[in-house]
């Protein structure tokens, strides 16, 4: 098994709910001493740079948001795969090796009962 085959990349969606949680990895990537830090100047200072200069490649925000959207998805594609992980709360990044115990695990739903 590669060591590509649980990275888990950026959401992908479309949605406020993907985009809440790339924007809350990126945040946490920004603060990991393991991402470089060209990485971590470059993308969003490029962006901003776009974002403040005068040229525009749409009438309106829509290239600014697409801009912003784009650096975003590419800095979390280019940060290191563990730290992402680790970022994205995957006890697997910082746990190499899993408990014992996972293999019998059920996972289930309950509820309570209110007996009267």
């Amino acid at each position: 098994m590669s060591n590509n085959q649980n990275y888990r990349s950026p959401s992908g969606g479309w949605n406020l709910t993907s985009l809440f949680h790339d924007v809350t990895t990126a945040w946490r990537l920004l603060q990991d001493p393991r991402v470089p830090g060209l990485l971590k100047l470059f993308l969003p200072i490029a962006a901003m740079v776009y974002l403040i200069s005068p040229l525009d490649l749409l009438p309106g925000p829509f290239d600014d948001v697409a801009v912003l959207f784009v650096a975003l998805r590419l800095f979390l594609q280019l940060a290191p795969s563990d730290a992402v992980r680790s970022a994205q709360g995957d006890a697997r990044a910082t746990d190499p090796k899993p408990r014992q115990d996972d293999d019998n695990t059920i996972d289930t739903s309950w509820r309570v009962v209110d007996d009267k």
